[in-house]
């Protein structure tokens, strides 16, 4: 129970964050700000290291005001719980890119189907224009 709350809480934590990041409006085309091929790089990494418990290259990719509210081992419990499931990694099988504007801010958001064995599991990846990681959900 204390784990789901702890779950709970850090999803909560990461929905908060993306609120900053809704759409006002139409999106701009990829690539008005955004490199997509960079994004796509830099989402696909994120995923890769998630798929190697590298959580604190994951962390150190955040945005450093954001570092503070999300820890490797909240960010690895979270990802366990949804994950338990889901089997073993088997490839990426698409990635999306858009563009969103939110207080006169452009972020890039990357969305990644990943083929797990047992089902597939949908990332959504949010960056600032620095590409740093502003946020984070899986499901």
């Amino acid at each position: 129970m204390r784990r789901r709350t702890t779950v709970l809480i850090l999803l909560l934590i990461l929905a908060l964050l993306l609120a900053g990041c809704g759409t006002k409006g139409e999106a701009p085309s990829p690539g008005a700000t955004f490199d997509k091929e960079e994004v796509t790089a830099r989402a696909e990494q994120v995923v890769a290291w998630v798929v190697e418990d590298n959580f604190t290259a994951v962390v150190e990719t955040v945005r450093g005001d954001l570092q503070e509210t999300l820890s490797e081992d909240a960010l690895k419990d979270a990802v366990d719980t949804t994950l338990a499931d889901a089997g073993t990694f088997v490839e990426i099988d698409a990635t999306t890119v858009t563009e969103q504007e939110a207080d006169g801010n452009t972020y890039a958001v990357a969305v990644i189907i990943a083929k797990y064995e047992n089902r597939d599991v949908q990332y959504t990846l949010s960056f600032d224009e620095n590409m740093a990681l502003i946020g984070f959900y899986i499901k």
